[in-house]
């Protein structure tokens, strides 16, 4: 399983999911609470960190969602 994940926290739910798949992880920033097991990748390989934007205005406004899909 692969994940990006821009800005978050891992909880306890998190974790647990994390530890039942082979899962790496992109990210931009150092995360506290990974699961050992999980590998952590630089997520500017696979999105530069550059390209992320929120939507300014509309009825999308602060969302990631114009470039998640």
């Amino acid at each position: 399983m692969t994940i990006f994940c821009q800005n978050c926290n891992i909880f306890l739910l998190n974790q647990l999911c994390l530890r039942t798949h082979d899962v790496t992880l992109y990210t931009y920033n150092e995360l506290d609470n990974v699961p050992e097991g999980v590998k952590i990748k630089d997520g500017n390989t696979i999105l530069d960190k550059n390209s992320v934007f929120k939507y300014r205005d509309g009825y999308a406004k602060g969302s990631y969602s114009g470039f998640a899909d």
